[in-house]
């Protein structure tokens, strides 16, 4: 092809200029770059797209992560109040065997007075946690 153009160059009166700077898929190749070449505002919206995708993205992890801290911290509060519990009613325990090995029925009852009144608080503590608790993770 090159060298027919040349010939035809040299016998004929039309610059050659143009005829040896085209290829033959010049018309081709022209035709499916303008098809398919990005503009800007395609691009400005794709990454726009796509920087938005990962605000999203963002914003649902930090939210999942605030949500699972609140619940880990319930969780702490809530054993943190069993073992208080447990430990009251131990100490129960001893003040009244004490208490029962002296005879001292009036002081039996005093203490389970003050340890009822000490367990229910504890115990409406524990159950008020438990809702936030179960509010969390949708089970209400």
């Amino acid at each position: 092809f090159f060298f027919n153009t040349l010939n035809r160059a040299k016998h004929s009166s039309f610059s050659t200029a143009p005829l040896l700077l085209r290829s033959p898929l010049h018309n081709f190749s022209s035709k499916i770059s303008s098809k398919f070449k990005p503009t800007m505002d395609g691009f400005k919206k794709s990454m726009t797209g796509m920087f938005d995708s990962a605000k999203k993205g963002a914003t649902t992890a930090a939210e999942s992560t605030r949500v699972a801290a609140q619940k880990a911290q319930l969780m702490t509060e809530i054993k943190f109040l069993e073992r208080k519990l447990t430990s009251r009613k131990e100490k129960f325990g001893v003040d009244v065997y004490e208490s029962l090995a002296n005879n001292e029925h009036a002081e039996v009852d005093r203490i389970l007075a003050a340890c009822k009144t000490e367990l229910e608080e504890v115990k409406a503590s524990i159950k008020a946690k438990q809702t936030e608790l179960d509010m969390l993770r949708g089970d209400v």
